[in-house]
C-alpha cells in the first residue's frame, strides 16, 4: 500500500510538471535606444528580421536576457517618425503567443525606451504591435528587442511608422491668402485716410 501511495504520489509530480510546460512563455517587445545599428532603414515597408543579441547591441542600462532576439536600424528616411508599427505572422517560434509590448523596466529602464505608449494585438492571423508617443528622428538609430521565442525561427515581418505631421496645403494656402487680403486692407486703409486728410485740407 505504501509503494502505491508513493507511486501516485510521483505520477502526481510528473503530470504537474507536464502541465508547467504545456503553454510556452509569451513573447514580449521593445522599442530602444541602441548603441549601434545594422540596417539603414530608407523607406517603408521595411523587411524585419530577429537575430539573438549581442554584448554592446543593447543601449547602456539595458540588461541582456538570454534568448533575446533583436534588430537594429537606423532612421535615414530624411522624416522624423512619431510611431512604428510592426507586422508578423502567427508562425515559427511566435505561433500561438499572446504578444506583449508593455515596457520590460526590470532589464530596459524608462530611459532607454524610444515610444511612451504602445499596442499589440492578433489580428487576422497577424501580430500587429503599434509604439507611438515618442519620437524617432532622422538619422537616429533604434533596436527592437523580442523576448520569449526563439529569435532564430522567430517569423519575419514588416516595419511602417508615421511622421511628424505637416500642414496641409490647402491651410497654407488659406493662411497666405488672409494675411495677404489683411495687408492689403492695410495699405488700402492707409490711402483712404491720406486722401480724406488731402480732401479735408482743401
Amino acid at each position: 500500500m505504501k509503494i502505491l501511495r508513493t507511486a501516485s504520489f510521483v505520477l502526481l509530480l510528473c503530470g504537474i510538471s507536464g502541465i508547467a510546460k504545456a503553454d510556452p512563455v509569451d513573447f514580449r517587445m521593445n522599442v530602444l535606444d541602441p548603441a549601434f545599428s545594422t540596417y539603414n532603414v530608407t523607406s517603408e515597408p521595411f523587411p524585419v528580421t530577429f537575430s539573438p543579441c549581442v554584448a554592446g547591441q543593447l543601449p547602456p542600462g539595458a540588461i541582456l536576457q538570454p534568448g533575446e532576439g533583436c534588430f537594429s536600424g537606423r532612421n535615414l528616411t530624411g522624416v522624423n517618425w512619431t510611431s512604428l508599427t510592426l507586422i508578423f505572422g502567427n508562425s515559427g517560434s511566435a505561433f500561438g503567443q499572446v504578444p506583449n509590448c508593455t515596457p520590460d523596466t526590470a532589464n530596459n529602464p524608462s530611459s532607454t525606451q524610444l515610444f511612451g505608449a504602445s499596442s499589440c494585438s492578433l489580428t487576422n492571423n497577424f501580430f500587429v504591435l503599434n509604439f507611438s508617443n515618442g519620437l524617432l528622428k532622422d538619422h537616429e538609430r533604434f533596436v527592437i528587442v523580442e523576448t520569449g521565442a526563439d529569435p532564430d525561427t522567430f517569423p519575419a515581418g514588416t516595419l511602417s511608422y508615421n511622421t511628424v505631421p505637416e500642414p496641409g496645403s490647402m491651410l497654407l494656402l488659406s493662411t497666405g491668402s488672409l494675411l495677404a487680403g489683411f495687408h492689403f486692407a492695410k495699405q488700402r486703409g492707409f490711402r483712404l485716410r491720406s486722401a480724406t486728410a488731402t480732401n479735408g485740407g482743401e
